[in-house]
Formats: C-alpha cells, sequence, structure tokens
C-alpha cells in the first residue's frame, strides 16, 4: 500500500477514535452529578381578594441531599415592604444523625399549599401547618418565602378589599 494511503486510514482511525472519546466522556450519565436545586412557585397571584383563598404550588427539582421539603412561610409586611410575624407556614424537616451523610438522588417534590383535601385528610399535614386551610388573608401586601434553600426565594402578593 502506497504511504499515504497508511496515513489516510490512520488519521481516520484516530478521528473516529477522538469522536467517540468525546461522546463518552460529555454523556452526562457517565460524569458525576453536580449538587443543585431549582425551587418555583407557581400559580401565586399579584392580587387576591379579601375572602379568596391563597392557593399555589411549590416544585423542587433537582439533584441532591434529601432534607425533606423546604419550609414555606407567608408574612405581612409594612408599607415598607419589610417583612413581619409569619401569619401562615409549612415546615417539614428531615434529621440526619451526626457523622452521617445522606445518599444523593434525583428530586422532585411538589406541595400544594393550601390544600385543603390534604390537610383535612393528612395528620401530619395539620401538624406541619400553621394557620387554616383555605389560607385566607386580611387586606395588607405579603411575602411568600421558601426557606432552607440556598438563596430563600420570596414572592409578593397583595390582598385587598372588595369593595
Amino acid at each position: 500500500m502506497p504511504p499515504s494511503r497508511n496515513l489516510l486510514i490512520v488519521a481516520c482511525a484516530v478521528g473516529v477514535a477522538s469522536v467517540i472519546a468525546a461522546i463518552f466522556l460529555s454523556n452526562p450519565g457517565n460524569a458525576a452529578k453536580e449538587p443543585f436545586v431549582n425551587v418555583t412557585i407557581e400559580g401565586l397571584k399579584e392580587t387576591y381578594k379579601v375572602g379568596e383563598p391563597v392557593d399555589f404550588v411549590v416544585k423542587v427539582e433537582g439533584y441532591g441531599c434529601d432534607t425533606g421539603f423546604p419550609s414555606v412561610v407567608i408574612t405581612k409586611a409594612d408599607s415598607q415592604m419589610q417583612q413581619q410575624q409569619p401569619v401562615w407556614s409549612r415546615f417539614e424537616i428531615r434529621h440526619f444523625p451526626a457523622n452521617v451523610s445522606c445518599e444523593l438522588v434525583d428530586l422532585y417534590k411538589v406541595r400544594h399549599i393550601g390544600d385543603v383535601t390534604k390537610y383535612n385528610n393528612d395528620e401530619q399535614e395539620r401538624m406541619r401547618t400553621m394557620g387554616s386551610v383555605p389560607i385566607i388573608l386580611n387586606e395588607g401586601k405579603y411575602i411568600v418565602a421558601v426557606e432552607r434553600i440556598t438563596p430563600t426565594l420570596t414572592k409578593e402578593f397583595s390582598v385587598v378589599s372588595t369593595g
């Protein structure tokens, strides 16, 4: 075989090997996942009327240590939008013994905040919740905070009179 043909075969073999290596190394299933979390608040309106239930969904998606669902706290804000005392909250805390690390897992958790049926039918749900369900608030400005995540996710909303 002529030397140029041998060189062409070697070049093709190196090229194919490079493509296979690139595919193998870029495949996320073959690499260790880095922990991450994405938290969203969905369905929270900007304005509610007095007497209208405040109803929304909190989603947690990602990969990491499952420490339970983050805390959801609603506080009434003063005129400068500074937080005051909580008027409603839901806590779910998972404890780990000292010096024990948890296994990293795929996370997908959804909580319908203000879910009357779940609240009425689940004793544990009532124990985790401070305040009533449905969530009925007086007139004013409020802040929803999803806590125990970094950074804390917050959204503002108002409750206005119907008159």
